[in-house]
């Protein structure tokens, strides 16, 4: 006789989770890791570079542009991966990055090279490959030390935080949740401030301003930070970091914009087309007036 009680719940098989149900961005167009499915033809030499226009995805682009510069002998191939289209979610993509995310590069002239995700390992590689002069990174050991503790803190809390400030920011006229959206945007301000001590000196005692993050040059912690603090206005609803507090900052964000392969490396941006609009101060400062009135978090 069967003891109905000791009998196992019938359980549902599992199904690959594809995102938030009808989310524009998660929920792609062609089929879900379709075994069909074939990625671009594969480059003979260089790097090939799978990514989307995002900040991630730009921190890549802007690296190689600035090697490029620099006269070092790098040759890339970029394939653009609009996220609607999830492309990012097919099996040849998964067998590049089995967390099917962008950024992805894929170094042809080495043999057998496996693919390299997450675009904090991706600058890394690069620098060691192409970067012998250390333009972007450090000979010293305490400043190359310092300058990764960087890449680690924006890469681990700024791009995150901020990432999800935006997603609930943007999505609040479906599903508003006051208290997250305060969640994150408090703690990205946090985190503004952090980089706006670092810029100002005020870290350590006796500490002078300084141009950039680590030493006295640009890096690959400004690399790291920049492509996320320069959308700040699509994120802190207001259109200018200086008038949110944050003028070493929005200095700092211009002086990186004014270089000539970075701005080359920016073309596609997405934000670029949003902030030239007519309108779009305003646009800016609506993101966030919904939260008027609603109960913030306690500062860390």
């Amino acid at each position: 006789m069967v003891n109905e009680k000791a009998k196992a719940p019938d359980t549902p098989p599992l199904t690959p989770y594809t995102g938030t149900p009808n989310s524009p961005i998660l929920t792609p167009a062609t089929s879900i890791r379709s075994s069909q499915a074939q990625g671009p033809t594969p480059s003979t030499s260089g790097i090939d570079l799978y990514q989307f226009a995002s900040p991630n995805g730009l921190r890549v682009t802007i690296l190689l542009e600035e090697l490029v510069a620099h006269g070092y002998q790098v040759e890339y191939t970029e394939h653009d991966m609009p996220l609607d289209k999830g492309r990012h979610l097919e099996s040849w993509f998964t067998e590049l990055n089995p967390n099917n995310r962008l950024p992805v590069i894929v170094d042809r002239d080495v043999e057998g090279a496996p693919a390299i995700f997450e675009s904090p390992a991706i600058l890394l590689y690069l620098c060691k490959k192409y970067d012998l002069d250390k333009e972007f990174t450090f000979e010293e050991i305490g400043l190359e030390a310092e300058m990764i503790s960087w890449i680690f803190l924006i890469h681990g809390g700024l791009a995150p935080s901020q990432l999800e400030a935006t997603h609930f920011l943007r999505t609040h006229h479906r599903n508003p949740i006051p208290y997250a959206a305060n969640r994150y945007l408090d703690e990205t301000k946090r985190l503004f401030g952090v980089l706006e001590s670092r810029l100002t000196g005020n870290l350590k005692v006796g500490g002078r301003p300084q141009e950039y993050l680590v030493g006295d040059k640009f890096s690959l912690a400004d690399i790291m930070a920049f492509t996320w603090v320069r959308t700040a206005p699509y994120t802190l609803g207001v259109p200018y970091l200086a008038e949110a507090g944050f003028p070493h900052l929005e200095r700092w964000v211009g002086r990186i914009s004014s270089r000539d392969a970075t701005r080359k490396a920016l073309k596609k941006d997405v934000y670029a087309s949003m902030s030239s609009g007519v309108g779009w101060e305003e646009k800016s400062r609506r993101l966030v007036s919904w939260l008027q009135g609603e109960p913030g978090i306690e500062k860390r």
